[in-house]
Formats: C-alpha cells, structure tokens, sequence
C-alpha cells in the first residue's frame, strides 16, 4: 500500500516526466509495479484494475508509451470482464489511461474516440466527489498534443 501511496504522490506532484533523468523514471515505473504485484498477490479484480492503471499512467510519464498501452489495455478488460466488482468510477479511469497510452503512442484518431468514451463515462459516475477527481485527471498532462478541452 505504501508503495501505492508513493507512486500517485509523485503523479500528483508531476516530479517525474519524460524529460526527468532515467533513473527516477525507472525508479517510477518499478515502484508502480512493484505495487501492482502486491495487489495481485491479495487483492480482487478491481484491485487488479486499478493496479494496472497506476502502472499505465507510471508508464506514460515514464516515457513508455508500449508499456501504458499493454497496462492500460488490461485495467480495461479487466473492468469490462467484472462490472459486478469494480467502481463506475473505475471504467472511467480505464478509458482515460487508454486514451492517453494511445495519444503517447501516436494513435491520435483511436486516442480522440476512447477520450471520447472517458468523457461520457466520467459523466456518468454516481458520487460527484468521484467524478470530481476522475475530471481531475482528464485535465492533467500530459496528451501529447491531443486536444482536451472540448
């Protein structure tokens, strides 16, 4: 948990970007995993969802754009394969860390669909503290020049 805790200080903070020297974006990207592997060990399919989309934003800051696609991918089959388990608020989530992991990727015109989708997704969570932070992070960089603000 502790692990868990560090990694989304240093996302919220923006400490850690692509132009951030190596080691502390591979010290990044190994603390998100190494996270993701202890809620693998013990926890349920949204654990698993969720721990995959901190490894895909870890990713992308971390200038590993085909690591954020393979990650982001999963935290959204994952939520698709287990709606009965994991938050409104998850799906959401899961589409935004495609939609990112594709912009990184080049896929602009895939990246501006799935955003699409991210966009009506955090619309539609229930608690407004929720849709509050996942509108949060559709605002933060980076989207590697995908328009965002419509």
């Amino acid at each position: 948990m502790r692990l868990n805790n560090q990694v989304w200080d240093v996302l919220d903070a923006g400490t850690v970007t692509a132009d951030s020297p190596k080691s502390e974006r591979t010290q990044l990207l190994y603390s998100a995993q190494a996270a993701a592997h202890h809620w693998y060990q013990v926890g349920t399919a949204a654990n698993h969802a969720r721990a995959e989309y901190l490894v895909a934003r870890a990713a992308v800051v971390s200038d590993n754009a085909a690591e954020a696609l393979r990650h982001a991918s999963t935290a959204l089959d994952l939520c698709i394969a287990n709606p009965d388990l994991v938050a409104d608020w998850d799906l959401a989530m899961a589409y935004e860390a495609l939609a990112r992991a594709q912009a990184a990727n080049g896929m602009t015109e895939q990246a501006t669909a799935t955003l699409d989708t991210a966009r009506t997704q955090v619309a539609a969570i229930a608690d407004p503290q929720d849709r509050a932070v996942a509108e949060g992070e559709l605002s933060r960089e980076p989207w590697f020049g995908l328009h965002t603000d419509t």
